[in-house]
């Protein structure tokens, strides 16, 4: 069992990193203009654009990034009021998402008496909520995200009102978690979106702790009834839904209509 469990990371290793480009960024920041510029060439037929762009573009990017524009330093992020609010309603956001979509999973147990099919029905539900998280397309990411936050908290406030065991708390339950599979994708883009380059992974890094110290308590929640634990995860799912008008809807709105790669961290 724990062969199989291992088996796709080792093959992700010996395959995956071949397969996978380097970042365009640190392509250009490094003065690697040709690969660049290869890489951009193929990102530009995969879309069907005109790739002889590319070389204009990468060396518009390099003259970017000679002249200091594109500097990593994550510690800037300390220096912003805006990019600390920024920061701290995204990791809010992680949190909730490592704290309900995990509890729910270590919960399965306490939805209904059958662990099994409760953890099959979880998981056939990610399938339909990862698709779903394509509606930002089409109504935007900070009304999506908001208001899947604000049904994954009441539909989970409501399981910890309902009979124990029920299937009325198992629906609850599974519409929650579509909600929280949407929310999960698309805090991941209000990353990109939020933060000039070279703030992204200092913020990246923050949001990954809050999520992974959620999910950290994520199987002591398990341990508890649906009336404690449902309405924990959705108190949570209702400040993240507040505190994502706090993040910024598109790379245009960064700072007065500065896109994030001109907005200073």
């Amino acid at each position: 069992l724990l062969f199989w469990c291992g088996a796709p990371m080792v093959v992700g290793l010996l395959f995956g990193l071949r397969l996978a480009g380097e970042s365009l960024d640190y392509l250009v920041e490094k003065g690697r203009r040709h690969e660049a510029a290869a890489l951009l060439a193929a990102i530009a037929r995969a879309n069907g654009a005109d790739p002889a762009a590319a070389e204009g573009a990468v060396l518009v990017a390099s003259e970017g990034a000679a002249g200091g524009a594109s500097s990593e330093r994550p510690s800037e992020l300390l220096g912003s009021g805006r990019m600390l609010l920024r920061v701290g309603a995204l990791a809010s956001c992680f949190l909730a998402c490592g704290v309900g979509f995990y509890g729910l999973s270590y919960s399965a147990g306490q939805l209904s008496p059958s662990v099994y099919t409760n953890s099959a029905l979880l998981a056939a539900t990610d399938v339909v909520g990862y698709g779903a998280a394509l509606l930002a397309d089409a109504f935007g990411r900070r009304a999506v995200q908001s208001s899947g936050f604000s049904l994954a908290g009441g539909c989970l406030l409501l399981c910890g009102m309902l009979r124990a065991g029920g299937w009325q708390v198992l629906v609850c339950a599974l519409v929650g978690r579509l909600c929280l599979d949407i929310c999960f994708t698309t805090i991941y883009v209000s990353v990109v979106n939020s933060f000039p380059p070279g703030c992204r992974n200092g913020a990246m890094v923050a949001c990954q702790f809050a999520a992974r110290l959620g999910a950290v308590f994520a199987p002591y929640c398990g341990t508890l009834p649906t009336s404690v634990s449902c309405p924990f995860f959705g108190a949570l799912c209702l400040v993240a839904a507040v505190l994502t008008h706090a993040v910024p809807e598109s790379a245009e709105q960064g700072a007065a209509g500065a896109s994030p790669a001109e907005e200073p961290c």
